[in-house]
């Protein structure tokens, strides 16, 4: 949890007299690395659960709408006798093949039945859902030895099988080390574990942590942290109260876009020489690099905002963004970022709030005029009062003093 000084807590703390505490959910996603006899069983496990996931969705039409609900025992029954003595994987797992299969069709029709029905989801995938059931938690835990963080996980219902348990060792950086860490504590959940292989046979895991947490309820709170997120500027953020712009800071992009354009160019130089094999092994880098980049902005924004708590953090809805591959910055993950900034905020016991970005950029944030010709890549020149500052430091003070 991110610490401002003393004081700061000791305001904090005195200000969660009203907390709330709610679960905050992460996905996670870890590249499993481990022998050629656990991938052949991992890849049994993934041919049964597909199959059951695949005849379910077969079924489903013959049934009543009303019996696609996963409270409803019928359906159950009839994949259990179909499968009863031809598939190798747990009760539970099969069940969770089930219920994959009922959640699509459930969602389908009540957003009203659009397209096809989604039995073409289910068969032929490459991956595979772990129970979440209690009785199945102890088949999948993440363990820590020497080696650092590992999945151990038992998917093969099969006594003659020795281990019946396998073990993966896990790739980590930063942002997944700081949730392994809180699940091999006690402190945070192991939720839904998935198991998916990428078109280049990569295994990868994606898990879910869940930990609770204490939000304070923002009441009449003053202070509002601003956060743009943008091209040139990867994020600014202005702290502003009623007395004014009590903070800012920034991150520039040039450093983030340099090493990406690096990255591409690796790749490219690789797939010339028909290295296939350096191809392979720097696969996923930019993703990882911009994962790790995500988690650090983030981070630091919500360590300046509990540096002036209580406050609450206010940012862009982004949920619209489309993202092209015109620019390195234009392909920044923006859901990521304020995915990661929302949860993290929420793990402090900051709340937060996303508007709608709408002319933020091209309106002075001091006399509230709005013209687009105001804003001249980093700079933002007010015609009407005169007022000059970097574009996206206005952009932040006014998504902090949106109303």
């Amino acid at each position: 949890m991110p610490t401002g000084s003393s004081a700061d807590q000791e305001t904090l703390e005195a200000f969660r007299a009203g907390t709330t505490t709610t679960d905050i959910t992460r996905t996670i996603r870890l590249r499993l690395r481990g022998s050629q006899w656990k991938h052949d069983r991992i890849r049994q496990a993934i041919n049964d659960w597909q199959r059951v996931a695949r005849y379910t969705a077969d079924i489903l039409p013959s049934f009543p709408s009303y019996r696609w609900s996963n409270r409803d025992t019928q359906l159950r029954r009839v994949v259990t006798e179909e499968f009863e003595d031809d598939i190798n994987i747990y009760a539970h797992d099969r069940d969770a093949a089930v219920a994959k299969a009922r959640e699509a069709f459930t969602s389908w029709n009540e957003r009203g039945q659009p397209g096809d029905r989604p039995q073409g989801q289910f068969g032929d995938a490459d991956y595979f859902r772990v129970s979440t059931s209690s009785s199945s938690k102890n088949r999948r835990q993440i363990v820590e030895n020497d080696q650092g963080y590992g999945l151990e996980i038992s998917l093969i219902n099969d006594r003659s099988l020795d281990p019946s348990s396998m073990w993966f060792h896990v790739s980590v950086g930063e942002y997944q080390r700081e949730w392994l860490e809180k699940v091999t504590a006690g402190d945070a959940d192991l939720g839904v574990v998935e198991l998916r292989y990428d078109d280049t046979d990569q295994l990868w895991a994606h898990v879910s942590v869940s930990e609770p947490v204490e939000v304070y309820e923002p009441g009449d709170v003053e202070t509002v942290v601003g956060v743009d997120f943008g091209e040139r500027v990867l994020w600014a953020a202005a702290v502003v109260d009623s007395d004014g712009v009590e903070a800012v800071e920034m991150e520039s992009g040039r450093e983030f876009r340099h090493y990406r354009e690096q990255l591409d160019r690796r790749r490219e130089q690789l797939s010339k020489q028909g290295d296939l094999k350096g191809v392979r092994e720097t696969r996923g880098d930019r993703e990882r690099y911009t994962e790790q980049e995500t988690h650090t902005a983030t981070r630091r924004i919500v360590d300046l905002a509990a540096d002036h708590a209580p406050c609450k953090i206010r940012f862009e809805d982004l949920s619209d963004y489309r993202e092209t591959a015109e620019d390195a910055i234009h392909d920044w993950p923006h859901g990521m970022l304020t995915e990661q900034l929302a949860y993290k905020a929420t793990e402090a016991g900051l709340p937060v709030e996303a508007i709608d970005p709408a002319q933020t950029s091209i309106t002075c944030r001091q006399c509230g005029e709005t013209n687009p010709a105001f804003r001249d890549g980093d700079d933002f020149e007010c015609w009407e009062c005169g007022y000059e500052v970097h574009a996206d430091v206005n952009a932040a003070i006014n998504i902090a003093q949106w109303d």
